[in-house]
């Protein structure tokens, strides 16, 4: 007792950093994610003061901040089983030892929940947490999953063999016959895509095991020759399976089913938050819908846009990601924690589906209200660029109102005889110092105010709804940049007032 209790003292006291720190806030969560895994060897071969690795000084700090002595037997007794299975054997590399152990402690996490809650994100020096290590293990056990996928000398899945070792354990024989069956025939399927084939042995094991409940736990503990258990190759499959979702999870009308589903997460008064908190994770959520609704990009770099920007948000309210994390999907899909997994797994392994990579052709829409990429060049604006002038004068007349709230929706509503809302053309005439780019963007975000905001009567059947509408969007395009902040602010909305005084009604 008083070895272990040395060995947590001197386990607490580490902070070494391996390969680079991988907290660095200029990281992407894929670069990070890479490093971690290219680092990963280091948890099982550097040591600490305690002379164990990191990995099990990080499960002694864990079980040092135990209380209940019950607890503190279990999870003693785990670390020493963990700690004799992996480091026994001279058959393992580190990187098996790495999976190997991401699967066994996850494993163990989930069935004394209370340890999950506790640990899950605890962190393993300075490396990464719990959650980032199960993430890495399933990418470690993916590239030795050919050999689970390809036959092998004698004409045999490896997978099948192994699992027909075992069929004396089943207590549906018959039922586990039929899977094997299926199972083969899946495998053995090779000309149909990779994504495919592995969505497809993933939803076989998934009904096998909800039909036969009774066989799951049998069948995950099922060693595969050459790989490691039939738990790490489901959750594989797994992977592969989310990923054939991300189009249902990205499409929706008017707004995605992502959106609408971490929306009302937001809004569950059952889930702690304060006001702010919500505030801002709806902001998160309206940026992640601008980028969803971007026309010209692959799924792929839709997706990359969109970890960009929860990788912004975790940077300013750090203290809110792991309840975003938790956050249910659906209960098919899971929760956004595993979109983000999902997204790190495609990346790493480079195994999006073919269909994600392919960047769609834009057509102009067919409304009088267009965008141009050439425009007036003003004598204040140092372009290099030929551009033809293009000036748009709005004919109506607006109300000097001041950016009065209660005039806001009789004046910001207004679209003229050309279709062109008041916004946009208020704009085109004011934006002096703002590159092409910008400026193009921001005349395609003003378009979609007219077709999907002013003139949805179905989506927002009233003034006031379309007005709070178009306000959300406005913030959630400035919210984390500063210099479009104060451009768009400035924008003077005919003579009504300002879109810093719109965003304030």
């Amino acid at each position: 007792m008083q070895k272990f209790a040395l060995v947590c003292l001197l386990a607490l006291a580490i902070s070494t950093v391996y390969c680079g720190s991988s907290s660095s806030s200029g990281s992407s969560e894929g670069k990070r994610n890479k490093k971690q895994k290219d680092c990963s060897e280091d948890l099982v071969e550097e040591t600490g003061p305690s002379g164990e690795c990191m990995l099990i000084e990080s499960l002694y700090n864990c079980s040092s901040q135990l209380t209940d002595p019950a607890d503190i037997l279990i999870f003693n007794q785990f670390i020493f089983e963990l700690n004799f299975t992996l480091f026994s054997s001279n058959n393992y590399t580190s990187f098996d030892i790495v999976s190997i152990a991401s699967f066994k402690i996850k494993k163990f996490f989930l069935k004394y929940s209370h340890f999950q809650v506790k640990f899950k994100y605890f962190q393993i020096g300075s490396w990464g947490c719990f959650a980032d290590l199960f993430q890495v293990g399933i990418q470690i056990a993916d590239d030795k999953c050919d050999s689970v996928l390809e036959v092998n000398e004698s004409g045999n899945f490896s997978i099948i063999i192994s699992l027909q070792k075992y069929r004396h354990l089943f207590p549906n024989k018959a039922a586990f016959d039929l899977f094997i069956e299926y199972l083969l025939q899946l495998l053995s399927n090779t000309e149909i895509d990779i994504n495919i084939r592995m969505t497809d042995i993933y939803v076989l094991i998934q009904k096998f095991t909800v039909d036969y409940p009774e066989c799951k736990s049998i069948l995950m503990e099922i060693e595969i020759e050459g790989f490691y258990s039939f738990e790490a190759f489901f959750e594989i499959s797994c992977q592969y399976y989310r990923a054939t979702q991300v189009t249902v999870l990205l499409n929706g009308s008017p707004l995605s089913f992502l959106y609408n589903s971490l929306l009302a997460c937001v809004k569950d008064t059952t889930i702690v938050i304060s006001t702010s908190g919500r505030q801002a994770l709806k902001a998160f959520l309206d940026r992640m819908t601008f980028v969803i609704q971007m026309e010209g990009l692959s799924i792929q770099q839709k997706m990359k846009l969109i970890m960009k920007e929860y990788h912004i948000f975790c940077k300013t309210y750090g203290f809110l990601k792991q309840i975003l994390l938790n956050f249910q999907i659906s209960a098919e899909f899971g929760c956004f924690e595993d979109f983000i997994n999902m997204f790190l797994f495609c990346e790493s392994q480079n195994c999006w589906p073919e269909e994600y990579l392919i960047v769609p052709s834009t057509v102009a829409p067919s409304t009088t209200e267009s965008i141009t990429t050439t425009e007036a060049i003003t004598t204040t604006e140092a372009v290099t660029t030929t551009e033809v002038i293009t000036t748009v004068v709005p004919t109506t007349t607006y109300e000097p109102y001041s950016g009065g709230c209660s005039h806001a929706a009789s004046n910001v509503l207004t679209v003229d005889a050309s279709g062109f809302s008041v916004i946009y053309t208020s704009s085109t005439t004011q934006m002096t110092g703002w590159t092409i780019s910008e400026k193009n963007v921001w005349k395609n975000f003003c378009v979609k105010f007219t077709v999907e905001v002013i003139n949805d009567n179905t989506a927002f059947p009233t003034a006031a709804v379309k007005i709070t509408e178009i306000i959300s969007r406005i913030n959630a395009y400035v919210v984390y940049y500063a210099t479009r902040k104060t451009k768009v602010y400035s924008i003077k909305i005919g003579i009504w007032g300002s879109i810093e005084q719109l965003c304030g009604c």
